[in-house]
């Protein structure tokens, strides 16, 4: 699959453009894949933007973007269905659009080396009303979600410590009242699996609340270019 968010771009106000491929169910039907890359038409060619190979962390191949550019993932032959190229654009321009393609070198379960391409376009839009509009609305719908995302994070947060908690008196209690070591370990067990629980959960909590200050961020932005791009309209209207 080749998963390509937005579609369509307003340069200056659509903060990143990603992109992510991978085999995903597909996976089941070859025996291994070797390499992943992601590719734009360039003057009539493709050209590799990021790649993946045995043995090798995701690289960017597009020299001229590494300071706009991220790429992350993994191609490992123990979970290829977990195997994935993402790539992250920022600073988005109007030379970012165009065609991309999903590349995947796989080995089919014949023992044959084949190549799978998924492809996709992406277009720009100019900043008028109608798309600052759209972009604010988008914004706010993701900031929600997000916020949604948070709120059940803190909801299983506050879970765990309770059930840790509760583990913990009951390693007291046992401990107190001199019974087997076996369960005594079985409830030590027990509490640093919670523990370990909890703390990714905070985790978790933690890198949505930087999403959601991110989020916040971009939707001022927005917001703050919406009036500029209105009171640039209104001004034209009153000089005609």
């Amino acid at each position: 699959m080749f998963d390509v968010s937005p579609l369509s771009f307003i340069p200056g106000l659509t903060p990143t453009l990603r992109m992510a491929c991978h085999l995903d169910q597909l996976a089941n039907s070859v025996k291994n894949i070797l390499a992943l890359q992601i590719e734009k038409e360039e003057g009539g060619h493709m050209a590799a933007m990021a790649e993946v190979h045995v043995g090798s962390a995701p690289a960017i191949q597009a020299t001229t973007l590494s300071s706009r550019m991220t790429v992350a993932g993994k191609l490992d032959h123990n979970d290829l269905q977990g195997t994935v190229l993402e790539l992250t654009l920022a600073d988005l321009q109007y030379t970012d659009e165009g065609h991309y393609l999903c590349v995947i070198t796989v080995v089919d379960m014949t023992g044959l080396i084949r190549t799978l391409t998924m492809d996709t376009d992406v277009t720009s839009a100019e900043a008028n009303s109608t798309t600052l509009f759209q972009a604010v609305v988008n914004l706010q719908k993701d900031l929600l979600e997000s916020q949604q995302v948070n709120k059940e994070l803190a909801t299983n947060l506050t879970d765990l410590m309770v059930k840790q908690e509760a583990m913990a008196a009951r390693l007291y209690a046992i401990l107190h009242s001199h019974q087997s070591k076996t369960k005594v370990k079985s409830c030590e067990n027990d509490v640093s699996n919670l523990t370990s629980k909890v703390l990714t959960a905070e985790s978790r909590a933690a890198n949505v609340d930087s999403t959601l200050s991110q989020m916040a961020a971009d939707l001022s932005q927005c917001c703050q270019a919406a009036n500029d791009s209105l009171a640039i309209v209104t001004s034209m209207s009153q000089t005609k």
